[in-house]
């Protein structure tokens, strides 16, 4: 097979998969998101971790679902994102995973909206309130109305597809996965709470991100302060 044979089978494997679940009964109305924009806000410079010890963080790890009716501040967040990319290996050292964030409380200097994570910086997606979007994408929209913010993991085919066989599609998964665990480490060390999701309709939720189509929506995670 050649490069793009694997690229465009891998897309159409992972749509297909994607309709075997079955949607939110909530309607999505793709027409009604807020238009596509391209700005960039500025995030705090990351700081170290706190001093704990490792075995009590990976003991004391676990999904949680408590968080504080408050928003999440943009040093916490610019925190928890470099700090569990930085330490994130991929297949073959390829960055074929990104960070989207979907803010639903603002806080300075980010206001609701999504937006894509790059080092020191937040790139804004679509500005706006997109609470009912993300409701209809979650199979537990309940997550959209307790957590201030919920992150996407997404993998683009592309670049490892264009090295590796088709099979690398498994791999993504992994590195998704230890990307996950990263998540849950860093959000245990900070004094955070976290959960992983990975009910959402994956059509649903690259409409919402603008996604490109060989960019897939593999995982999520909500992220918060604890009650």
């Amino acid at each position: 097979m050649t490069a793009l044979e694997r690229i465009e089978a891998v897309v159409s494997l992972h749509a297909a998969l994607d309709r075997t679940v079955s949607p939110s009964e909530r309607p999505f109305d793709e027409g009604a998101l807020p238009p596509v924009t391209s700005e960039f806000v500025e995030l705090p410079a990351p700081t170290p971790l706190p001093a704990r010890d490792f075995p009590d963080i990976l003991q004391a790890r676990r999904s949680r679902y408590n968080p504080a009716a408050v928003a999440l501040g943009a040093v916490e967040l610019s925190n928890v994102l470099h700090h569990s990319l930085v330490s994130s290996p991929t297949a073959g050292g390829i960055r074929e995973l990104t960070v989207l964030m979907v803010v639903t409380q603002p806080s300075d200097p980010l206001g609701v909206g999504v937006y894509r994570y790059a080092p020191d910086r937040a790139e804004a997606v679509r500005l706006g309130d997109v609470r009912e979007h993300l409701r209809a994408s979650l199979l537990q929209p309940e997550f959209v109305d307790v957590f201030p913010v919920l992150l996407f993991v997404v993998a683009d085919a592309e670049a490892p597809l264009e090295k590796y066989a088709m099979r690398h599609y498994r791999t993504m998964h992994v590195d998704a996965g230890v990307l996950v665990q990263n998540l849950y480490l860093v959000t245990e060390a900070m004094g955070l709470v976290g959960c992983a999701i990975a009910g959402f309709t994956d059509a649903r939720v690259a409409s919402l991100l603008n996604l490109a189509t060989t960019q897939l929506p593999v995982m999520a995670f909500a992220l918060g302060r604890p009650g």
